[in-house]
C-alpha cells in the first residue's frame, strides 16, 4: 500500500485537489515566510479568482520535541472586527524518511491528512466578525463534523485515482488494493464500537457526579459505572481507562467524548446529501462552505446543519434512520490521531511572531500558482464500503503546551 501513497502526492493531488474541485482553491508554496522548524512548509491559499484567502502551515514529520498525535489549530483567527485573515496549521507525526527517500504513508495516515485538512478548511473559510466565534470555535460535538466529512474524499474514486500512484513509476493503485481498502473499513466493528461507547459512558459517569459528591475510589467508581451501563466486558475493555483518559481531563472533551459518534452521523448524512445532489461539484461545495464552514460558532450548530440539508429536525431523524436501514450509516466512529482543535494545542498561544502574516495588506499580484493536476478517467463509483473501524488514537500521555 505505502508505495502508492507518497506524502507530496497525497497532499497536492489528493488533499489540495479535492479542495480545488469542491471550493476552487489553489495553493502556492511560500519559501519566504518564517517557520518554526525546517520540516514545516507554508502554503498561501487562493480563492478561485486569485484572491488570497489564508496561510496554511504543514508540519507532518515526527521529531523528539513534538507531542504525539495529530491536530489542527490557528496561529491567527479570522476576524472581521480586527481585519485578520486566518493562519492555520496541521500537525502530524509521520515517520520522516531518510535523506533523498520519499515519505511513504499508510492509508490511515493519508486519511489523517484529509481529516486534519477538514479542520483547516473550517478555519480558513471562517467569515465572522468576532475571533472567539471563528472557524473551529464551535460545540465539541460539531467540531469533528467538517474534518470527518472531509475524509470521505480520500476514497472518492476520482480523488483516489488522482493521488494513489506508485511513487517510482506513477502507475495507479491496482483495483485489488482499492477493493481491500473498502473491505477493511468495516472490519472489527463490534469491538471498536463497544470500546468507544464504554469510554464515552465512563466520561459521562465522571462528569455527571454532583458537585458535593465525596472523593471517589477511581478503580471502584470505574468498575461500578461500566456495570451500570452494561459494558463491563472483559473481552472488550473501554478504549481509555480513567487514569489515562487525557481527552476528558485536559483535552477539551469533558462530558463530550461522545462527540465523535454524533459527528459521524452528521458527516455521513452530509456526504449522502452530496451524492444525492450530484456529488463532488463546485455548487455543492460552495453551499457547504457558505452555510456551514464559514459560519463558525456564530449560529446554533443544529440550525446550521438543518438549513444546509433543508430538513426539519423530524425529517432529519427520519433521513438518518433511512440511511441506517440501508446500511449507509455504520458505526463506530473513526478515532483520529488528533489531540486538540483550538484547545491548548502546542504553540497555540505563541502567536506574536506570525500575527502580522494574517493581517490584510497591499498584495502584489500573486505568483503563478499551480492548480492540482487533473485526474485520469475514473471508474464508476461503486457503493463504497462504509468506513467504520476506528483508527488507533495515538494520544499518548497528552503533554501540555
Amino acid at each position: 500500500m505505502r508505495p502508492y501513497l507518497e506524502l507530496d502526492r497525497v497532499l497536492n493531488d489528493g488533499v489540495f485537489f479535492a479542495a480545488h474541485q469542491l471550493y476552487g482553491l489553489t495553493f502556492e508554496e511560500r519559501h519566504d515566510i518564517p517557520v518554526y522548524h525546517p520540516d514545516v512548509r507554508v502554503f498561501e491559499v487562493f480563492e478561485a479568482d486569485g484572491t488570497p484567502l489564508a496561510l496554511f502551515y504543514a508540519d507532518y514529520f515526527q521529531r523528539a520535541s513534538k507531542s504525539g498525535g495529530a491536530w489542527m489549530d490557528n496561529f491567527v483567527d479570522q476576524s472581521g472586527l480586527f481585519g485578520t485573515k486566518p493562519v492555520v496549521f496541521n500537525v502530524c507525526n509521520f515517520t520522516k524518511p531518510a535523506a533523498g527517500q520519499p515519505a511513504l504513508l499508510s492509508f490511515d495516515d493519508a486519511k489523517t491528512m484529509f481529516h486534519e485538512f477538514g479542520h483547516a478548511l473550517h478555519g480558513m473559510f471562517s467569515n465572522v466578525r468576532y475571533p472567539t466565534l471563528a472557524g473551529t470555535n464551535v460545540p465539541r460535538d460539531f467540531v469533528e463534523f467538517p474534518s470527518q466529512f472531509n475524509e470521505h474524499w480520500a476514497t472518492e474514486p476520482t480523488v483516489l485515482a488522482n493521488y494513489a500512484k506508485r511513487y517510482d513509476t506513477g502507475e495507479p493503485m491496482p483495483q485489488a488494493l482499492v477493493d481491500k481498502i473498502h473491505a477493511s473499513s468495516t472490519f472489527n466493528m463490534g469491538f471498536a464500537t463497544t470500546e468507544y461507547v464504554a469510554a464515552a459512558l465512563l466520561d459521562m459517569a465522571w462528569h455527571t457526579l454532583p458537585a458535593d459528591a465525596p472523593e471517589q475510589d477511581v478503580d471502584a467508581f470505574e468498575a461500578e459505572a461500566l456495570v451500570r451501563f452494561r459494558v463491563d466486558l472483559a473481552q472488550v475493555p473501554p478504549r481509555y481507562r480513567t487514569t489515562y483518559f487525557s481527552h476528558i481531563w485536559d483535552g477539551g472533551y469533558s462530558a463530550g467524548y461522545y462527540a465523535y459518534l454524533w459527528s459521524e452521523v452528521l458527516d455521513d448524512d452530509a456526504f449522502y446529501w452530496f451524492r444525492d445532489h450530484g456529488g463532488m461539484t463546485r455548487e455543492n461545495g460552495q453551499r457547504f462552505r457558505e452555510m456551514v464552514l464559514s459560519r463558525g460558532g456564530s449560529q446554533e450548530a443544529g440550525a446550521l446543519y438543518r438549513a444546509f440539508i433543508l430538513l426539519s429536525p423530524l425529517q432529519l431523524l427520519e433521513r438518518i434512520a433511512d440511511h441506517a436501514t440501508r446500511g449507509a450509516l455504520v458505526p463506530p466512529p473513526r478515532m483520529h490521531r488528533h489531540r486538540y482543535h483550538g484547545v491548548l494545542a502546542p504553540n497555540a498561544r505563541a502567536r506574536s511572531a506570525v500575527i502580522a502574516i494574517g493581517r490584510p495588506q497591499a498584495e502584489p499580484s500573486p505568483p503563478a500558482h499551480t492548480t492540482p493536476s487533473a485526474p485520469p478517467a475514473a471508474p464508476p463509483d461503486p457503493e463504497p464500503a462504509r468506513r467504520a473501524s476506528p483508527r488507533a488514537d495515538s494520544l499518548g500521555p497528552a503533554p501540555r503546551a
